[in-house]
């Protein structure tokens, strides 16, 4: 089907039926974050793999594929885990399981995020709010819009690969810094004025 004619389906669908683009997309987002398949957590894999092999060859023979051993035989090497090694592999595993809860929540993010700036916006043009604030509530919009378009795009193309999100978690991160950072900054501007009322 061409665009033209898959628009007007999906508009349909979405007016008479909102629960099925609903499900459809939790469903995709759940597969992408969560669940195990064959190209599941590729970004755990790519960051714990160093650290499997302790004491043992980074190369074995599940990880190559039969008559490839040449190719990959100058990067053979053996690992002996430190202190410093065991505190990253625990820091990559508690990060791992921080930003796949931050990823299912960005629906929510992003929808608290936006009516939030809409509030800001509408009290700094009544003279309420400095243009600062204004300014910060808008960056963390914006990088909130950019990791969840980036994470929606990939649910409606059915790529349910994790790794594929990773350019989602920078916006991500730093919208959720931003968003905290002024959230507090509002909040004490707002003590502050009731203070000088009283």
């Amino acid at each position: 089907y061409s665009l033209t004619e898959q628009l007007p389906l999906y508009f349909k669908i979405f007016i008479t039926s909102p629960n099925i683009v609903i499900n459809s997309y939790y469903d995709g987002l759940y597969k992408t974050v969560w669940t195990e398949g064959y190209w599941a957590f590729e970004n755990q894999a790519f960051v714990v793999q160093y650290y499997y092999y302790n004491d043992n060859d980074n190369i074995t023979e599940s990880t190559i594929a039969p008559g490839y051993e040449f190719a990959v035989e100058d990067l053979k090497e053996e690992h002996h885990s430190t202190i410093i090694d065991n505190m990253a592999f625990g820091f990559s595993q508690l990060l791992f399981y921080i930003y796949r809860i931050n990823q299912m929540f960005m629906p929510i993010l992003f929808i608290i995020s936006f009516i939030f700036t809409i509030y800001i916006i509408i009290l700094n043009k009544k003279g309420k709010v400095s243009n600062n604030i204004r300014n910060g509530f808008e960056m963390s919009f914006l990088l909130y819009s950019m990791s969840f378009g980036c994470i929606l795009s990939y649910i409606m193309f059915g790529a349910f690969i994790d790794r594929y999100l990773i350019p989602s978690h920078i916006p991500m991160y730093i919208g959720d810094i931003l968003f905290i950072i002024y959230l507090i900054k509002f909040i004490k501007d707002k003590k502050k004025a009731l203070v000088s009322q009283n």
